[in-house]
């Protein structure tokens, strides 16, 4: 069986938060702790963040969904456009980019706009009490923004002048930087919309999410 489009609004919806099944709101999506790995080239350095709030998932336009399903047993694609999607949080970096050295601790944000996005749902029924739900097993998503912005705060001690250079240096190569972390972003986004999600398709019936 395959769905095209139908379920955009029961998606937004989703992301709204379901008060009548306990689903809460999720923007911002609060996360404990993130941690971003090293990449091969720009980035020498791993990026530790707590205290996350993600912020802009609710402006996401969806374009297009494809639905193949049976019984709780499914595969959701869904490619859509997210204006801005907002990381604030505290971190911590040593290490190198662009060759310079960096490092710091304090409050960060990094915005993220007009991020285009696939995202691919894979998920198992279970049962309970004679009703089918469905337990999310893979959730991979990709990401190509067209602009990525960054703000560290309290760079080199709270040097105010090295700081700022460094955050210039960040945005004017901000397409190098992301590039080598990309696959690390995205890992990251796949895991917090998995557990994200998961509180969604446990709590609401398969057929009550994907009406016929």
């Amino acid at each position: 069986m395959v769905r095209r489009s139908k379920n955009k609004y029961e998606l937004i919806n989703l992301l709204l938060g379901l008060p009548e099944f306990n689903v809460p709101r999720i923007d911002p999506i609060d996360v404990e702790s993130l941690v971003i790995g090293e990449g091969t080239g720009a980035v020498h350095l791993t990026q530790n963040y707590k205290n996350v709030k993600i912020y802009g998932l609710t402006t996401s336009v969806i374009e297009s969904v494809e639905f193949k399903g049976n019984d709780g047993d499914i595969t959701l694609v869904t490619i859509g456009k997210v204006p801005e999607l907002r990381l604030e949080a505290d971190y911590d970096i040593n290490g190198k980019i662009l060759v310079m050295p960096v490092v710091g601790e304090g409050k960060c944000t990094i915005k993220l706009e007009e991020v285009n996005t696939t995202m691919t749902i894979k998920a198992k029924p279970f049962h309970k009490k004679g009703v089918t739900y469905s337990s999310i097993e893979e959730f991979l998503v990709t990401m190509a923004p067209k602009k990525m912005e960054t703000i560290f705060e309290n760079l080199f001690d709270g040097d105010a002048a090295m700081g700022a250079e460094m955050n210039k240096l960040i945005n004017d190569n901000w397409v190098e930087v992301f590039s080598d972390v990309k696959n690390g972003y995205e890992e990251a986004f796949g895991l917090i919309f998995k557990n994200v999600a998961n509180q969604i398709f446990k709590k609401v019936a398969f057929n009550d999410m994907f009406p016929l």
